[in-house]
């Protein structure tokens, strides 16, 4: 149970760091890159909402995807290495053109890195980050 909240609690944190960079780094933010920088950092879990058609109700998906780490064996589109690498790629091109892009996939990839670590902690491996399982 505590490790889920941890879980939880890192995935609040992440972007308020983010924020919190952009505001010392420009002096100002507005609410627009608020919520590119919550988007980018909440949208790497849609992979996880093919699970649905899997469980009875809403109630029991969230349970299982908060409280299980069963849905982490399965192949998960983002949640992968390769994905991680090619978010690097797009993180420093996006630095070059557009503000708002950076952002989001900033957030998307650190998003993805406390997953990692949290697999890598909490469950005791990240063999199932792999492509080809």
């Amino acid at each position: 149970m505590k490790s889920e909240i941890l879980h939880i609690f890192f995935h609040f944190i992440v972007p308020l760091i983010v924020i919190n960079f952009y505001v010392i780094f420009f002096k100002s933010i507005e609410i627009e890159k608020i919520i590119i920088i919550l988007l980018g950092s909440f949208f790497p879990d849609i992979d996880h909402v093919i699970y649905f058609k899997y469980k009875k109700n809403i109630k029991d998906f969230l349970k299982f995807n908060i409280f299980s780490d069963r849905y982490r064996k399965e192949f998960l589109i983002f949640h992968n290495i390769f994905f991680m690498l090619f978010l690097i790629f797009l993180i420093l091109l996006s630095s070059l053109y557009s503000i708002n892009l950076f952002l989001f996939f900033l957030s998307f990839f650190l998003h993805l890195v406390v997953d990692f670590l949290d697999d890598k902690f909490m469950i005791g491996t990240v063999y199932h980050w792999k492509m080809g399982r």
